[in-house]
């Protein structure tokens, strides 16, 4: 979760159990009113920290779902007429070179995303 977010949400739940302590406080000194209102005060910032909760872990699972890896880079040189040759570079660094004739390239790639 962002740090930002993350501050946001604690000064709001922190603000809103404040909030709920005052308005059991006013409630003992008989003050309903004043009680009422903290109550109400309380709960909508503890609600608006569980609302910036969410959004920061579905920004989190957001990130993970669409993030994407290199699976090779191909660079393909004409050596001649219909004539390739194709240089393959894996992830981990390691490059091979095929001599391509005509058409023949062709990359699978089995992908998942949840």
């Amino acid at each position: 979760m962002p740090a930002g977010l993350t501050a946001v949400a604690a000064l709001f739940a922190l603000l809103g159990l404040l909030l709920l302590v005052l308005a059991v406080v006013a409630f003992r000194r008989r003050r309903g009113l004043l009680g009422s209102g903290g109550v109400l005060l309380g709960l909508l910032l503890l609600a608006l920290a569980a609302l910036c909760v969410t959004i920061g872990l579905g920004t989190q699972g957001y990130r993970a779902l669409t993030r994407e890896e290199t699976a090779a880079v191909v660079v393909t040189t004409p050596t001649g007429e219909q004539r390739f040759a194709a240089r393959l570079r894996l992830p981990d660094g390691t490059e091979r070179t095929y001599d391509l004739a005509g058409d023949q390239i062709y990359i699978d790639a089995h992908i998942l995303k949840w």
